[in-house]
C-alpha cells in the first residue's frame, strides 16, 4: 500500500490537525507559530501546552505503536474516515500511455485502482 494512504498517515494527519486546530481556538498556539516555528518547536508547543488534556493526548499518541482498520466507526476511540480518493498517473510516453504500453505499469495501476480500503481507521488513545 502506497504510504500516504496508510492508516498511520491517515491517523497521524487528522490527529496532528485535531490537536493544532484545539490549540489555534484556545489561543495557545497563532498563525505565525505554524509558519515560523520549526516541526520540532511545534510539537515542544504542544507538549508544554497549558491545557493538560492537549499535552496529555499528545504523549498517548506519541507512545501508541499500533493503528487498527475498521469498516465501522469505533466509539471511545480516536476514529478517522479514510475515505480516500485514489489517484495515479498514467504518463504520456512516444509509444502512448504508459497503462496500454507496458505489462508492469498495468499491473501495479490495476492492482492500486482495486486495492481495498477500510472505512475508517483508529488507534487506542
Amino acid at each position: 500500500m502506497p504510504q500516504w494512504i496508510s492508516i498511520e498517515n491517515t491517523i497521524t494527519m487528522y490527529f496532528f490537525a485535531d490537536i493544532l486546530k484545539n490549540m489555534y481556538e484556545n489561543k495557545y498556539i497563532n498563525r505565525e507559530d505554524l509558519y515560523d516555528k520549526s516541526e520540532q518547536e511545534v510539537i515542544e508547543l504542544i507538549r508544554n501546552c497549558k491545557d493538560r488534556n492537549i499535552a496529555n493526548r499528545f504523549n498517548e499518541f506519541y507512545k501508541c505503536n499500533e493503528f487498527h482498520e475498521s469498516e465501522t466507526y469505533i466509539d471511545n476511540k480516536f476514529c478517522v474516515n479514510r475515505k480516500v480518493k485514489k489517484r495515479y498517473i498514467n504518463p504520456l510516453t512516444k509509444e502512448g500511455r504508459i497503462y496500454e504500453i507496458s505489462k508492469i505499469a498495468k499491473e501495479k495501476i490495476d492492482d492500486f485502482k482495486n486495492m481495498k480500503i477500510s472505512k475508517f481507521a483508529y488507534m487506542d488513545i
